[in-house]
């Protein structure tokens, strides 16, 4: 019987911890999940140290898109902490690449619009009502003090050839805001890592794939022997 596994999860840009919702269905039971939102912080580091004091003793960070920096950096200031890293549709660069489909940053805006939804989604899910709701409720319920802050943090800085724990970098060949080539370079960058990548989804693997995500993530575990207790001080 493996054993039991304690994963942090954390969300991307006005996301809310429901993001893993159907991921933790897909987890098996023996697993300790510990979805957390992202904090309020000034930074990235501030965030990491608003986190922190929840971590459990030894555990895998799993961080999608904007989590994934914070991610990194918990690897980085936590590594007593941090066995483990799954690194899902995120990346090295400061800016998402392509304006046309980039998540929006006006100050006026307060969040995430339909159609910047839809540019997120694969192509074949972008009339798929019911995963546009469940985003556009997240930003909903972070509101205004969320988008102002996360739409301000500097993703530049963190480490990643530093880093000494096994990574697994998820990309999607069709995300149209985090390319697949970031995700190589990402891959590339940090040294234990190994590349997955996922033909049939947008950059929302977590609410696209959560059951392909989930068998992934497993797998990996299994395959890099990543130790650690179940339990925590959260």
């Amino acid at each position: 019987m493996p054993m039991p596994q304690a994963l942090v999860l954390l969300p991307g840009f006005m996301l809310d911890e429901t993001l893993w919702d159907q991921v933790i269905q897909a987890l098996p039971s023996h697993y300790t999940l510990h979805p957390f939102p992202l904090c309020d912080g000034d930074d990235i580091p501030a965030i990491v140290q608003r986190i922190r004091p929840q971590l459990p003793k030894r555990c895998v960070v799993v961080g999608f898109s904007l989590g994934g920096y914070v991610a990194r950096q918990l690897a980085a200031d936590c590594p007593e902490n941090v066995a483990g890293l799954v690194l899902i549709a995120t990346s090295l660069r400061e800016q998402q690449r392509g304006t046309e489909h980039q998540w929006p940053t006006q100050q006026k805006l307060t969040k995430l619009s339909p159609r910047a939804i839809r540019a997120a989604l694969h192509p074949q899910q972008g009339d798929c009502e019911a995963l546009i709701s469940a985003v556009h409720a997240m930003g909903e319920r972070l509101g205004p003090t969320a988008w102002r802050c996360q739409s301000s943090l500097s993703r530049t800085g963190i480490a990643s050839a530093t880093l000494h724990c096994p990574t697994l970098v998820i990309g999607s060949r069709h995300d149209r805001i985090r390319s697949l080539a970031e995700s190589e370079e990402l891959a590339q960058q940090i040294p234990q890592s190994t590349l997955k990548v996922f033909e049939e989804s947008g950059h929302l693997i977590p609410l696209e794939q959560p059951q392909l995500l989930a068998k992934t993530i497993v797998e990996w575990l299994d395959a890099t022997a990543v130790t650690h207790d179940d339990g925590g001080n959260t």
